[in-house]
């Protein structure tokens, strides 16, 4: 059982956090052809903005239980979905930082060759589908 005030302290921190998620993108898209920003790779920073927002929508899922009305079902649905979003959200943000520092490396050891982000989402999409896969078989 969660009182009123820590649900409401709760679904105040998410907002809050879904404000600087969206005030970060903005920031990042607004000074995109910065020499910063573009050095700070924004396709992996938009990445982990991402999963940054799937994590954040997680404490809405764990926020209900029986007294705000729901049914046993929507309860069930709200509480599986909450290990599926701080999961995945997890995995993306790693891989997005997993990715970037992999992108580095392979800029480094290979001077004369441009490496582009193609080249290293192999990585993240294999994690992030191990990650749905163990999810699925655990649901």
């Amino acid at each position: 059982y969660l009182s009123s005030s820590v649900r409401i302290t709760g679904l105040v921190l998410m907002s809050v956090a879904l404000f600087l998620i969206t005030l970060s993108t903005v920031f990042v898209a607004w000074n995109s052809s910065h020499l910063v920003i573009r050095a700070s790779q924004p396709e992996f920073v938009y990445a982990s903005h991402f999963g940054a927002l799937v994590m954040t929508f997680s404490i809405f899922a764990i926020s209900f239980d029986e007294s705000y009305g729901w049914t046993k079902s929507m309860l069930d649905a709200a509480c599986m979905a909450t290990p599926w979003l701080v999961s995945l959200g997890y995995i993306i943000i790693y891989c997005a930082i997993f990715s970037k520092l992999w992108r580095i490396d392979q800029v480094l050891h290979f001077h004369h060759r441009k490496v582009k982000v193609r080249h290293v989402l192999g990585p993240f999409a294999f994690f992030v589908l191990a990650a749905v896969v163990l999810l699925s078989l655990w649901t």
